[in-house]
């Protein structure tokens, strides 16, 4: 499981409607620049399911949790319930399984392919590559969007802190499908959560 599912798409808006994601301590380092993590955000699928051989299976002890963090000036819109950029920006998704749906456990997550998937299901404390509606990416964003400019994550391994659920350590080092070595080290809360309704809620 590893998503991405999120759009971004470059408006302006009145500033009354317009939420802006706080600046944490944060760096993401990819093909040898250094870039500052402006905002990071949770997205909670709930209990994973998957079709396997003609039947619809939900794991009740694995939840997945896809983490966004960006660079660049994001904002929330209120009436549009979106997530939008003022221009150029990054954007690096992490799909992540967990055995809380609501939070990530501390702990060490490794890459873990699609196809050593025991039994076509995956582990908790995991991350997964592309699957289905859920991805690991990292996302360029411009003025406007599109859905081909992005890489696939390839490899890599997640350290997470945790601090009452509410102030997260992530510590990630990693491979691209396109060969180019990604980092990232970020500390905070989440500025944003969307929960399995689809509703962001601000932090």
């Amino acid at each position: 499981m590893t998503c991405i599912a999120f759009l971004c798409i470059f408006c302006a808006c009145d500033k009354e409607e317009e939420n802006n994601l706080t600046t944490v301590p944060g760096n993401l380092t990819y093909n040898g620049q250094n870039y500052k993590v402006t905002g990071m955000l949770f997205h909670n699928h709930g209990w994973y399911s998957e079709y396997v051989d003609g039947n619809y299976q939900t794991m009740d002890n694995v939840a997945s949790i896809s983490v966004r963090f960006y660079t660049g000036d994001w904002y929330y819109d209120e009436h549009e319930n979106y997530l939008f950029t003022n221009g150029k920006g990054l954007e690096f998704e992490i799909a992540i399984f967990t055995t809380d749906p609501d939070a990530i456990p501390a702990g060490t997550y490794p890459f873990v392919p699609m196809e050593k998937w025991t039994n076509n299901l995956p582990s908790a404390y995991t991350i997964i590559g592309d699957c289905d509606e859920i991805y690991s990416i990292l996302e360029f964003i411009e003025e406007d969007w599109s859905l081909d400019d992005y890489v696939s994550l390839a490899s890599g391994t997640l350290k997470v802190a945790n601090t009452n659920n509410t102030t997260y350590t992530f510590d990630f080092t990693g491979k691209l499908e396109n060969g180019e070595t990604i980092t990232l080290n970020y500390t905070g809360a989440p500025d944003f959560i969307r929960k399995y309704n689809n509703y962001w809620l601000t932090n």
